[in-house]
């Protein structure tokens, strides 16, 4: 009688460990492959994923822009492959606050990590800026869980 009282105690607590592990679950993922040709890059303005945004030539293009909340305080796996054929792509994490939390720079851009972030709501915003051609490919593969 007793091991079976210990038995469904220890699966009790199994589920309800189990329940919290997948309540608190983060699993935030973006991807894209896109070309941007002459027209699209020389327009004041540039409907993509996230709205329209204003563009002129060797300005800043927001490519695109998403969000994930934290339950709890934790450390993530931030796991980032991108590449642009002309000028520079910056990666960004912002907390709510406006505050950067995580920043990669550059033309072929790869990073697996560990980062620490607080219980809140973060932006993650993908910019490129520095091109000089009127055809310009990029693709990026951003996914952070825990």
């Amino acid at each position: 009688m007793l091991i079976m009282v210990l038995v469904i105690s220890i699966l009790i607590v199994m589920g309800i460990y189990s329940y919290y592990k997948e309540s608190n679950a983060v699993a935030f993922s973006m991807n894209r492959d896109e070309t941007y040709n002459a027209s699209e890059t020389s327009k004041s303005e540039l409907k993509v994923a996230t709205g329209y945004f204003s563009l002129a030539k060797s300005e800043k293009l927001k490519v695109a822009t998403g969000y994930f909340s934290l339950a709890k305080s934790e450390k993530l796996n931030v796991d980032i492959d991108a590449s642009i054929d002309d000028g520079k792509m910056h990666i960004y994490i912002l907390n709510e606050n406006d505050k950067l939390c995580y920043q990669l720079d550059g033309q072929d851009i790869a990073d697996l990590q560990k980062l620490f972030l607080e219980k809140g709501s973060y932006m993650v915003q993908v910019v490129v800026d520095g091109y000089k051609e009127d055809v310009v490919s990029l693709n990026y593969d951003i996914n952070i869980h825990n």
